[in-house]
């Protein structure tokens, strides 16, 4: 079993049944890492700056073991230290950091974007997944708003060679300009079809529309995760699951290759192993059997 206090996948945790839950049985423990603290004994603290803030949240919360902890934080105004802090981050599993302004402008604002607090993930930065990976477009999602009337999201494949089919391995909806929105409407018009072809491999529910295999995007992501709806390389980590890519963005069209010439299976398995949290779970997984988060 794995080792305590380690971060676990997001999609591991998930798996935690959320009803009827026998404590006995739970076998992935979870702790609370507080950072920030907005209402307490009837008082708001919204126009209340973060420092104040989270010196009311030490004064007014214990830590207790394996349970709820203080978020680590760094307080700093230089981009080196914020860099390697992200780094750190990413080592041991997290997404990555929150950057909220600490003092002056740091009032709370709910339901607004500002930029009192950043999100810095780890697809920021080389040493998160550095990996590109080249996928066919199988299939798409229509939008909604902005992107009414075309292609809000797209089905992306990697080819299996040895199976002769293709496996998704993501839905991606972010990368793309207004002009590239409407460019690839225009383009899959002519590659509509009626049903999925037999060689796609797919459990995905709610596409809109199938595409013939007929162009390579090169895409990047944040990480890859067992995945209970992809297909890409099932059978190879998990009996029953596939491989899917997080918060994937599209990078450019790749003119040079074609549908099978897309990057396979076996190299996404290799990405996967190769990721930071996996390889701290690996060199830990034979450690105690204590409880862990």
């Amino acid at each position: 079993m794995l080792s305590p206090k380690k971060i676990l996948p997001f999609q591991q945790l998930s798996t935690r049944s959320r009803k009827n839950v026998d404590k006995n049985n739970i076998e992935i423990q979870v702790c609370l890492y507080v950072f920030d603290i907005i209402y307490i004994n009837d008082q708001s603290l919204l126009k209340t700056p973060f420092c104040d803030r989270r010196k009311r949240l030490a004064e007014n919360m214990k830590e207790v073991e394996n349970k709820l902890k203080f978020a680590e934080h760094l307080d700093t105004d230089s981009f080196d230290e914020i860099q390697e802090f992200l780094a750190q981050s990413v080592k041991i599993g997290c997404e990555g950091l929150m950057v909220k302004t600490l003092d002056t402008n740091s009032t709370y604002e709910p339901s607004r974007r500002s930029f009192k607090w950043l999100k810095l993930k780890k697809d920021y930065i080389d040493n998160g997944l550095g990996d590109s990976f080249d996928l066919v477009p199988i299939g798409a999602m229509f939008g909604t708003g902005k992107r009414g009337g075309l292609y809000g999201s797209y089905i992306l494949a990697t080819y299996n060679p040895d199976m002769e089919r293709y496996e998704t391995f993501c839905k991606l909806g972010t990368g793309f300009s207004d002009e590239d929105l409407t460019n690839f409407h225009k383009f899959f018009a002519d590659h509509l079809l009626k049903e999925p072809l037999a060689e796609y491999k797919t459990n995905l529910p709610g596409v809109d529309v199938w595409f013939e295999p007929c162009v390579v995007w090169e895409v990047k992501g944040a990480d890859i995760q067992v995945s209970p709806v992809h297909t890409a390389a099932i059978g190879l980590v998990d009996a029953n699951k596939g491989l899917g890519l997080r918060f994937p963005r599209l990078i450019k069209v790749r003119e040079d290759k074609g549908p099978t010439d897309s990057t396979e299976p076996s190299q996404i398995v290799d990405a996967y192993q190769s990721q930071a949290a996996i390889q701290n779970t690996k060199e830990n997984m034979f450690d105690d059997d204590e409880d862990l988060y």
